[in-house]
């Protein structure tokens, strides 16, 4: 609100004999406004000096405001002044730089250096893949109220795609932007075996497809009651074993239909993985093709990863929520499932060179890779 301050003009110099018992200053936009307006302050009661505050005013607007005093004979008023109330403009920000830019997933934000001399209502970022967005999409943040800097997660993306994101805030005159910055979303890294293209690295996202996030859950007898999707780091570790194994996810998370596989990607089938295997030789040789020929404890049995795929020995989540076999077994979710307990995934291990199939109950924690759509 607009606030003007009309102390050190008000003066009650006599009180007619009578008890003042009411005094303020009343205002309107025409002159010689009365009490008998809302728009009045009461300051007390008695003669002398007071001050009074107004508030609720518009900006750039010519107003009439006077005193007045009441006693037991009446209301008498001081002279009509007049005032203009400064105008406000629309606020001004920049947009911060786009970092932590993910296949899904980025952080910006702003930051409001003048609020235009109103209040801030809403701010935050907006973004699409055309220039110049604005706040009419559904592509954006909101970052709360007032000036200053904000951070912004921008979420949902899709990978390898350029976007346009611009800060914005809002006062009572309308919405300003910062400047657009332009960004890309990194395509996931993936090979070619036969007719499919398949990620060459372990799924590593905390959203949901449209942006909600998947729960971590590192509690062990949490995790052993899920029936609902949940991801954890190998050992709830990140520092020893994030950039290299990625996110361990149980098979819940992989059939929520929000979707956990980026745009253009999704979580092979069980026939799909036979397809795999069947292109690189069959189920009982197949791993050694697919296994990365560093990073297993040995012997690492004839890992040649001809395929390209590298596979890495992330170990598992077992159903009680004990972590297991890092180092010595690659664990892989397919989508299907055998009935409402158990799915399939396939296992590699450091000593073989098969890549087998295995069913087991749903809340395991095992890595992910993606095959293309």
């Amino acid at each position: 609100p607009v606030v003007f301050d009309l102390g050190g003009i008000t003066d009650i110099t006599a009180d007619g004999g009578a008890a003042v018992s009411a005094r303020g200053v009343c205002w309107s936009t025409s002159a010689n406004p009365t009490i008998a307006l809302s728009t009045k302050t009461s300051s007390g009661t008695g003669s002398g000096s007071f001050t009074s505050f107004i508030t609720g005013l518009t900006p750039n607007t010519l107003y009439h405001v006077r005193a007045y005093a009441t006693n037991s004979v009446g209301t008498v008023y001081g002279s009509d002044l007049t005032f203009t109330t400064l105008a406000t403009t629309l606020p001004t920000l920049t947009t911060t730089a786009v970092t932590a830019i993910a296949n899904t997933t980025a952080n910006s934000g702003g930051s409001i250096s003048t609020d235009g001399g109103a209040t801030i209502s809403e701010k935050g970022v907006c973004w699409s893949t055309s220039p110049n967005p604005t706040i009419a999409l559904s592509t954006k943040t909101t970052n709360g109220t007032g000036s200053g800097s904000f951070s912004s997660n921008i979420t949902g993306l899709t990978a390898g795609v350029v976007y346009y994101v611009r800060a914005y805030a809002t006062n009572i005159n309308g919405t300003a932007y910062g400047s657009q910055q332009i960004f890309i979303t990194p395509t996931l890294p993936s090979v070619t075996i036969g007719t499919q293209a398949w990620s060459t690295t372990n799924l590593s996202v905390t959203t949901y497809r449209n942006g909600d996030p998947i729960p971590q859950v590192t509690d062990p007898t949490q995790w052993a009651n899920l029936t609902t999707g949940a991801w954890c780091w190998y050992n709830n570790d990140s520092a020893t074993y994030a950039a290299t194994y990625g996110r361990m996810y149980n098979w819940y998370a992989l059939n929520d239909p929000r979707g956990i596989a980026p745009q253009g990607w999704h979580i092979p089938t069980d026939n799909e993985w036979v397809t795999l295997e069947n292109r690189l030789g069959g189920s009982t040789v197949a791993g050694g093709l697919i296994k990365s020929v560093t990073g297993w404890t040995l012997p690492n049995t004839g890992a040649t990863n001809s395929s390209g795929f590298t596979a890495l020995p992330g170990g598992m989540r077992a159903g009680d929520g004990i972590f297991t076999t890092v180092g010595t077994s690659a664990n892989f979710w397919s989508s299907t499932e055998l009935s409402t307990t158990n799915a399939w995934y396939r296992y590699l291990s450091n000593e073989g060179i098969a890549l087998v199939r295995f069913n087991a109950v749903k809340r395991l924690g095992l890595s992910v890779r993606l095959v293309g759509d």
